[in-house]
């Protein structure tokens, strides 16, 4: 039987992309990379407070190579290939122990395939693009379950990957005796729901449970973008003010249109648009925790208390299914 995951229906996962300023790590780039584990590592340091924890933290596959330079201490400058081989993996988390300062996380995601795959707005399969992948699944799964056995990872688990991808890698650890990856962490909310077909299937078939990123879709599905005084100042230092060619899809007039229909669906069921939001991503059952992302206490709150409202109504859901029909999956750009 697959290992249970540790955030299985749990409270919300919390990352730290804004959490301490001015210094932010969001959105990445060869400055920000590795940001977010220095700031939890101090933080754990701090309160010696590892042991309280469920930590998790990711490997990255190829597409952006200033992300291999954060795998050497000190940080190199010099341009290196993103691969997920066994000793890249096993580079990059050393580099993530050193900054998060301890000796082992509990989850270790591949942050994404090492193969072509549609991602980040995309879900159609392009054939043109693809072309054998430099390493195979058997060298990722084994480097995984080597990690496992070292004690430095607890579970391991994958990131934007595919209903294709997720059974090609549960079958591989299930023929080379490494545990099972216990999560999915992929793109998932009111906004993008393209992940409860084929993927849903997957997952129910080997245990896996889901890890929804972009629940608010960057701030979107908050409905402060939507408020009469949507163009106050204050506004000003919110993400796709601030970074607007970042994750544009959160923010593109498909998904501002179907976020405001979300937004009244909430105020018309007593909740606010948040609540709604991350309380409907909890009521899949695929679902073991959802990641936020917060920038401020009264945001963090705000968030923290989806976890607090009664179960959705079947009126609820049942509106929240007429908005999706009316506007299926609006961020995607295919």
């Amino acid at each position: 039987m697959p290992v249970p995951c540790p955030l299985s229906r749990t409270v919300p996962t919390i990352t730290a992309s804004s959490a301490a300023r001015p210094q932010t790590a969001v959105p990445a780039n060869s400055g920000t990379v590795g940001r977010t584990e220095t700031f939890i590592g101090n933080w754990m340091k701090a309160r010696e407070n590892r042991s309280d924890l469920v930590l998790a933290t990711k490997v990255c596959g190829p597409g952006y190579n200033w992300i291999a330079g954060n795998r050497s201490d000190p940080k190199s400058e010099e341009q290196q290939t993103c691969v997920l081989d066994r000793e890249s993996i096993f580079k990059a988390i050393e580099g993530s122990l050193r900054r998060l300062q301890t000796d082992y996380v509990d989850l270790y995601q591949i942050h994404w395939p090492q193969r072509y795959a549609p991602r980040f707005g995309t879900s159609v399969f392009n054939k043109s693009k693809w072309s054998a992948p430099p390493v195979d699944f058997e060298e990722q799964v084994q480097a995984m379950g080597d990690l496992i056995k070292a004690g430095k990872i607890r579970h391991w688990g994958l990131s934007n990957e595919t209903a294709y991808g997720t059974i090609l890698m549960c079958e591989t650890a299930k023929r080379l005796g490494v545990p099972l990856p216990v999560s999915i962490q992929n793109d998932f909310s009111l906004l993008k729901r393209d992940d409860e077909t084929a993927l849903a299937e997957a997952l129910f078939h080997y245990g896996v449970e889901a890890l929804p990123y972009g629940p608010l879709a960057g701030g979107t599905l908050s409905g402060k973008y939507h408020d009469d005084d949507a163009d106050k100042p204050a506004l000003a230092n919110c993400r796709h003010r601030k970074f607007p060619n970042f994750q544009p899809r959160y923010y593109a007039a498909p998904a501002m249109a179907a976020a405001g229909k979300y937004v009244q669906v909430a105020k018309d069921h007593g909740l606010t648009p948040v609540q709604l939001a991350l309380a409907w991503c909890d009521s899949r059952w695929y679902v073991g925790s959802t990641i936020i992302g917060a920038c401020s206490v009264a945001q963090l709150e705000e968030c923290a208390s989806a976890w607090g409202v009664p179960r959705l109504s079947q009126g609820c859901l049942d509106a929240v299914d007429v908005v999706h029909r009316q506007a299926r999956n609006p961020v995607l750009t295919d």
